[in-house]
């Protein structure tokens, strides 16, 4: 999930985590990229999709939603590159 603001991204991961059983693997906060951040999780696809609706919804909200993409079971090189 991607936003426009250090803010709606915590509010957004705050929201997904609460909404379904899912990993909350990070947050990158976009101080001194003019607030641009993004949240990673992990977990079973239909929770993920259910937590990433819900994350954006919080984005929505405030206007600062800017993408976000579920990848059904991504290649482990993923995970590293994200971490």
């Amino acid at each position: 999930m991607e936003f426009f603001s250090v803010t709606a991204a915590v509010y957004a991961a705050d929201a997904a985590a609460k909404a379904a059983e899912i990993s909350l693997l990070d947050v990158r906060l976009g101080i001194g990229i003019g607030g641009k951040s993004f949240a990673v999780l992990t977990g079973d696809v239909a929770a993920v999709e259910e937590a990433v609706q819900c994350g954006m919804a919080e984005g929505e909200k405030r206007g600062l939603a800017v993408t976000s993409t579920v990848i059904p079971h991504p290649r482990r090189e993923i995970f590293s590159a994200l971490l």
